[in-house]
């Protein structure tokens, strides 16, 4: 027969220890089954319960609030990127209007600079066709004048020549003539040659 008790005394240490780890967890399940039994029963844990049901809640109304936000500020950010893509079309197409009106405007003068441009050569050319016509004029006055002076010195030396034979045909003595008819032929060779001497 085995003797228990002098493998007590011997092996007490191996004996009471598992024994007691045993004992330990099944009075610590026990505990476990009363507390869980009073939450269950008590106010204050239902309170948590519905404290932790509307933080839910609240957290899940909060993201939603948060997407209807996220959302609200993807539709405004998507409107004001058309409106900005809007205004930039009008912007350009103001630009380009005003682009094309200085367009216009910078034709219009250069026409108007061309115009001017034109009329003043017109002027000018008119002024010096009447300038080239008055000194035209003027140059056929002096022209006339001077065939006039010519005529008239060509009817006085004529005149003075026929005064001197008419002189020597009354004196007497052919070589006074001679001298006389070979001086007028001098004179009228010199005049030849040179028109703008006066007669002596």
């Amino acid at each position: 027969m085995v003797n228990f008790a002098a493998m007590l005394k011997t092996h007490w240490v191996n004996v009471l220890v598992p024994i007691g780890f045993v004992i330990g967890v099944y009075l610590d399940r026990l505990n476990d089954q009363k507390l869980t039994a009073f939450r269950n029963k008590s106010v204050l844990f239902n309170r948590s319960k519905e404290d932790s049901r509307e933080r839910k809640d609240r957290e899940e109304q909060g993201g939603e609030q948060r997407e209807e936000r996220q959302r609200g500020a993807r539709r405004r950010a998507e409107r004001g990127k058309t409106e900005r893509s809007k205004e930039e079309s009008r912007e350009r197409k103001d630009r380009e209007e005003q682009g094309e009106q200085q367009r216009e405007e910078r034709q219009r003068g250069a026409r108007r600079r061309a115009e001017r441009g034109k009329t003043e050569r017109s002027k000018e050319d008119s002024r010096e066709r009447k300038d080239r016509e008055e000194q035209g004029g003027e140059q056929r006055e002096e022209r006339q004048r001077g065939a006039r002076r010519t005529a008239e010195r060509g009817k006085t030396e004529r005149s003075q020549e026929d005064s001197r034979e008419r002189k020597d045909r009354e004196e007497p003595g052919g070589q006074q003539r001679e001298e006389r008819q070979r001086g007028a032929r001098r004179t009228a060779e010199r005049r030849k040659r040179d028109p703008s001497s006066k007669p002596y």
